[in-house]
């Protein structure tokens, strides 16, 4: 049992992603960084395309510290097309260009869990009314509103966002449990 129901001793502050986010900085790749620009330059460094699924690497893996190609490190990312999805990719990666990074204003590097904005962002309802026809570029994308807790004093409480964090992943991994045991009994074929 996991209880993520909000709590009455929680405080949470309203707080626009353009407020915390950079967009100015984060940019991508352009339609330039292709599979076959990327063939031709195989390396070790993962790069994700719009996917909904977390850890495809649906372009390959690209050289590292090639000129006019941009790389990235440990920040959340944004599909603007296909699936409107964020992730916090962790460790060296690049994009294409149907993706951006969601880089924090130094300032709040500190106290902002990447973990818990990423599901604050995918919980707001702001976020399901971008579909095919109505796309979430960074334009519409960065007025979101996300709650995020607060102390008393007002400052983000950075504890209570890795507790909010920790439980929604512990959901994620109970549904990847039951996804992948429904995999199986469908599997299950019997012969008489």
């Amino acid at each position: 049992l996991i209880n993520i129901e909000k709590e009455n001793d929680t405080k949470c502050q309203e707080i626009i992603l353009e407020n915390i986010v950079d967009f100015k900085n984060s940019k991508t790749n352009n339609s330039n960084f292709t599979k076959a620009f990327i063939n031709k330059h195989k390396g070790n460094i993962p790069v994700y395309g719009a996917s909904k699924f977390e850890n495809e690497v649906g372009y390959g893996y690209v050289e590292d510290n090639l000129n006019g190609i941009r790389y990235f490190n440990n920040c959340l990312t944004w599909n603007i097309d296909g699936s409107y999805a964020v992730f916090y990719r962790k460790g060296r990666f690049s994009l294409s260009e149907k993706v951006i990074p969601l880089n924090l204003f130094d300032k709040y590097n500190e106290n902002i869990c990447l973990d818990y904005l990423k599901y604050a962002i995918m919980l707001s309802s702001e976020l399901s009314k971008f579909d095919f026809n109505n796309k979430g570029g960074k334009g519409r994308f960065k007025k979101i509103r996300v709650n995020i807790p607060v102390k008393p004093n007002g400052d983000f409480d950075l504890e209570k966002q890795i507790e909010i964090a920790d439980k929604y992943k512990q959901i994620d991994e109970i549904k990847q449990k039951l996804i992948e045991k429904i995999e199986n009994l469908i599997s299950i074929s019997v012969i008489l």
